[in-house]
């Protein structure tokens, strides 16, 4: 998921708010093999969304390209290569 604005709001924050961009794996077991890997999310404008980029659990950031967004949680500063397919 690259290159996109994402401006989201709900009107009842306090009942459920509004990620931007949410990577979940529910079975909520790291004994699991993982599911939830090597997707690329970067170059978003997540500025207009209260939770930009929300990871359950937050073991995915470390097995998925999360970079370069703007936002309260841009991610890490990964090389714009990862980006590209086969790059």
């Amino acid at each position: 998921m690259t290159q996109n604005k994402i401006s989201l709001g709900s009107d009842t924050p306090d009942v459920v708010d509004i990620a931007a961009i949410e990577l979940t794996d529910t079975r909520d077991d790291p004994a699991l093999e993982q599911v939830v890997f090597g997707n690329s999310v970067g170059f978003n404008d997540l500025r207009g969304t209260t939770l930009g980029i929300v990871l359950t659990p937050e073991s995915l950031e470390g097995i998925n390209h999360i970079s370069r967004n703007l936002g309260d949680n841009r991610g890490q500063g990964l090389h714009p290569s990862v980006f590209i397919p086969g790059g």
